[in-house]
């Protein structure tokens, strides 16, 4: 039986083998005092994350990968296809050289599936992707903002940017003022670059922000006010909705090994 790796290198390193979790820490990486790679909670300052500056580092996300392969060769999995989730910005510019490093990680027959962490969140918050209508998503933490306009199932435009005074990997949450300031303008410069027409139509149908942050459901009236335009604060949390993703994935498992992507109609 052929396996199904995920491996999600956004804020965290989060790792299921067949739908069953392997890894859930922080996507952090250290070297220790005899040499060894430390990862996750054992990292030790100075620790470096996977994503420095919004991009993630090639370095740090093989040794992170070879960690991952190393924790479940024990369970001996035949890997087939491995499902890696990236930053929006960082899955344009870096699917290439990521493929490179799981197929040196797991073999060059392995099948790589590269999705756009907002792909991944509206997949699993069941967003009207495939919706001729579109939908307009924004995801937020406490060290980024991402803002995403998806139609027809394709990602038309997104933009990612951090608060002043965020830091990667960093556990401090920043201000909701510059949380708030952040989202409403990398919002609104997604709806600029969409152009008139296209943005309208998904603006009208409003902006859908997910988030851990539980204080940003108070301030609805204020992303409103600053983009002119309706707002849901979901539920249902970021984290939630990306672990829900992949859980959609990896039910589509043969359409994954064999084709490399979802249908449309699935």
């Amino acid at each position: 039986m052929d396996d199904l790796v995920a491996v999600s290198l956004t804020e965290d390193l989060f790792v299921t083998l067949n739908g069953r979790t392997i890894i859930d820490e922080p996507a952090l990486v250290s070297d220790g005092p005899d040499g060894e790679v430390l990862v996750g909670h054992e990292a030790e300052e100075p620790a470096r994350h996977c994503l420095a500056d919004g991009v993630t580092d090639p370095e740090v996300v093989e040794r992170l990968l070879v960690h991952v392969a190393e924790l479940i060769s024990d369970e001996k999995p035949r890997v087939a296809c491995v499902i890696l989730v990236l930053p929006d910005m960082d899955s344009k510019l870096a699917g290439s050289p990521m493929r490179k490093l799981v197929k040196k990680v797991w073999g060059a027959d392995t099948k790589v599936v590269i999705v756009p962490e907002s792909r991944m969140v509206a997949t699993g918050a069941r967003q009207p992707i495939w919706d001729a209508t579109g939908v307009f998503l924004n995801l937020l933490t406490s060290t980024r903002t991402t803002s995403a306009m998806f139609y027809a199932g394709d990602l038309i435009v997104s933009d990612s940017a951090a608060p002043r005074g965020a830091g990667p990997g960093s556990s401090d949450s920043l201000p909701i003022e510059e949380r708030l300031r952040s989202l409403i303008n990398t919002a609104g410069r997604v709806i600029e670059e969409s152009g008139p027409a296209f943005s309208r139509s998904l603006v009208e149908r409003g902006l859908t922000v997910y988030s851990d942050d539980k204080e940003v459901s108070r301030y609805r009236d204020r992303i409103r006010e600053g983009l002119r335009m309706s707002v849901l604060v979901s539920e249902k949390s970021l984290t939630t909705a990306l672990r829900d993703g992949i859980k959609h994935y990896e039910h589509h498992k043969e359409d994954l090994i064999a084709k490399g992507y979802i249908r449309p109609s699935q």
